[in-house]
């Protein structure tokens, strides 16, 4: 079981005992959920980070967190997250109203960096987790060889609902904003 706290850590806690079976330490606190990706655990909080970890065993029978890579955002994170529908990308939203866009792939070294394949600001701050959609087939954008990596739908706090569609084509990442609703009332969930 993974719980981020107030202190600026993500605790391994072990089902079977309770125990805490590992603590990573952060620059600020942790008010989203992680997600986990193939055993990768992708963590953004307070300290304007997106981190990714595995949870790997350590002498005497220990565990421990090892960050495999770190990338800067804009703004700090109270939303978890959220992986594409067909698994290959993973996008943060963050609190400054900027939306980033990484690739799920494995991070193969330690300490690696990270960059986002894609950005957008302008939004109002976002609060609540993105949600993922998978393809619709009927629906075609960026050409017509274009393969779909499915919608995601961002809610930001001033009530706006914005739906993102993400495709590849010839290697190319391409993401186009379907549509945008005002839905009256500020939204954090």
């Amino acid at each position: 079981v993974l719980v981020g706290c107030y202190d600026g850590c993500l605790y391994a806690v072990a089902l079977s005992s309770g125990a805490v079976a590992a603590r990573l330490q952060t620059a600020d606190i942790v008010k989203s959920q992680p997600l986990v990706v193939r055993s990768r655990i992708w963590l953004a909080g307070h300290d304007r980070m997106l981190h990714v970890a595995e949870l790997v065993e350590a002498p005497a029978g220990r565990a421990e967190f090892r960050v495999l890579a770190e990338a800067a955002l804009p703004g700090a994170v109270y939303a978890t997250p959220c992986l594409t529908a067909d698994g290959k990308f993973i996008l943060v939203a963050d609190l400054s109203g900027t939306l980033s866009l990484f690739s799920a792939a494995d991070p193969t070294t330690a300490s690696s960096s990270l960059q986002p394949l894609w950005t957008h600001s302008g939004l109002a701050p976002v609060f609540s987790t993105p949600v993922a959609l998978p393809p619709d087939p009927s629906e075609a954008a960026c050409g017509s060889s274009a393969t779909s990596s499915g919608s995601v739908l961002v809610a930001a706090v001033n009530g706006s609902v914005v739906r993102l569609d993400l495709f590849t084509s010839g290697g190319q990442l391409c993401v186009e904003q379907r549509w945008k609703v005002d839905v009256g009332s500020p939204v954090f969930a």
